[in-house]
């Protein structure tokens, strides 16, 4: 590029002068006072000519593609823990084991096998009975006195009723060092689940620790207490033959994410050879992050390798005589000019890697927000613009990747130097069908095989771990685009 400054002729021609005078000047002080006094004349002049090419160079921007809040990094599977098993010790749980080979003593044993193998060099587990107030076992290193009736004593007026946010307390020590497992029938009135909920978020979801439930339903003989808002009783017992009316219970796991997953494949495939054979859909993990790497963009730095879109080039810098800008990481950051007024109808299509997490709700629904800025030329800097002017169409979660479109509202754009980030989070999360199938509504007359108030507990669990994660985010997209008409 040729530069053309109105200080290049008189630079020129005061070189001509001062070389034209020296040849001319007779020997002398009179020769050597103008040599000096038109050599300062030449300095000052070309000293405003290289401050001239300096002001009207472009300017050189580098920007970044910075992810945005904070990104949790993955943990290692504790090698060394301590198991803390909890279980409710109220009488709505004995009726779980007056039948010696029902499902729910199968389970507690199971549980006592995994927490000592699924762990390396795992401590002794603790075992504590809960109801209004939590008790450690004596003596005991298994779960042998809960598989008794015993055990669930409606005699005790601490037993009366299962406090669970008590339980989800953690015991002392460092619960990251620690996997506590609760078992649970989850029934609860409005009043306990707004108390359960925040004992969750304040003991687990908000220090960036994992709730994991698992849903079993086993054969069941006895009284389940608390139903609906007259807290009634009935007497139930399943039959072998229908399974689908068996009691539900719940397993609930409290830890870092890694050790609460790491328990769930262990059990999982131990409950196989053990006739358990407990579903993939019965396990749920409540997590303040949703992958185990951000979304990025996966750019390949080759701009021929691009698949061109009429009026839409990929390039490697952008260079508008105003300003040059650069990224920092090209793999992340897409880089466009568009030279095509109908290049606003294009949709550009895009796949990128999508790692998501083991256990943890499908998303339904991707929220989008973006922060579109545009060079002003007299500030030299990027600033905010308004409309936005990029759209995003036809997300799609399949498998590993995440596939969507973009185009470009080139209606609300002028000729100029724009640059987008775009921020990614879950807009709404699936819910398993069990939720509402397993769930017993107030005012509702009791039905075997479900569980008071399951699906506004789980439901607003969800909620919390969505509004939890508007702190991490999913990732960050960014554009820098060049409208060049």
């Amino acid at each position: 590029m040729i530069f053309k400054s109105p200080y290049t002729k008189p630079a020129f021609f005061l070189y001509i002068l001062i070389h034209f005078t020296i040849l001319n000047t007779k020997p002398g002080l009179e020769k050597a006072g103008v040599i000096t006094m038109l050599k300062k004349g030449f300095q000052v002049t070309m000293m405003i000519f290289c401050l001239s090419l300096a002001a009207c160079a472009p300017k050189q921007i580098t920007k970044d593609c910075d992810l945005p809040g904070i990104w949790v990094e993955t943990e290692e599977v504790n090698s060394s823990i301590t198991p803390i098993i909890q279980i409710d010790g109220t009488p709505s749980m004995q009726g779980f084991v007056t039948i010696p080979t029902s499902r729910y003593i199968r389970t507690l044993r199971l549980i006592d096998t995994v927490v000592t193998t699924a762990f390396a060099n795992s401590q002794p587990p603790q075992y504590y009975r809960f109801g209004m107030a939590r008790s450690r076992f004596t003596d005991e290193s298994s779960s042998l006195s809960a598989q008794k009736p015993w055990f669930y004593d409606r005699t005790l007026e601490k037993l009366l009723d299962a406090d669970l946010d008590v339980a989800i307390a953690p015991v002392e020590g460092n619960p990251r060092e620690q996997i506590s497992i609760i078992i649970v029938d989850l029934y609860q009135q409005d009043g306990e689940i707004a108390r359960v909920l925040n004992s969750l978020r304040v003991n687990y979801l908000e220090k960036g620790l994992a709730v994991g439930i698992l849903a079993v339903k086993s054969e069941f003989d006895g009284i389940v207490y608390d139903i609906g808002l007259n807290n009634e009783s009935v007497q139930y017992r399943t039959t072998q033959n229908q399974p689908e009316g068996f009691q539900p219970f719940y397993v609930l796991v409290l830890s870092t994410y890694e050790n609460v997953a790491h328990f769930f494949d262990r059990i999982k495939t131990a409950s196989q050879s053990e006739g358990l054979n407990f579903t993939d859909d019965k396990f749920v993990i409540f997590y303040p992050r949703f992958l185990s790497e951000p979304l990025r963009l996966n750019i390949d730095p080759n701009p021929g390798n691009f698949n061109n879109v009429d009026g839409i080039r990929r390039l490697h810098t952008i260079n508008d005589g105003n300003v040059m800008v650069s990224v920092g990481d090209r793999q992340t950051t897409e880089i466009l000019m568009l030279t095509n007024p109908n290049s606003q109808d294009k949709k550009i299509p895009y796949q990128i890697p999508y790692q998501g997490l083991p256990y943890l709700l499908p998303i339904n629904d991707i929220q989008v927000e973006v922060s579109p800025s545009i060079y002003n030329s007299e500030d030299r800097s990027f600033v905010p613009f308004n409309p936005n002017p990029i759209q995003f169409h036809n997300w799609n979660i399949d498998g590993n990747k995440l596939n969507f479109d973009i185009n470009f509202n080139t209606r609300v754009m002028t000729s100029g130097v724009y640059w987008f980030t775009v921020d990614l989070s879950p807009k709404s999360l699936q819910s398993p069908p069990w939720w509402t199938e397993w769930n017993l509504r107030e005012n509702e007359p009791f039905k075997g095989g479900t569980t008071y108030n399951l699906w506004p507990f789980m439901e607003n669990l969800k909620k919390l771990n969505l509004e939890l994660h508007q702190d991490t985010g999913m990732g960050r997209l960014c554009y820098l685009l060049h409208q060049n008409f």
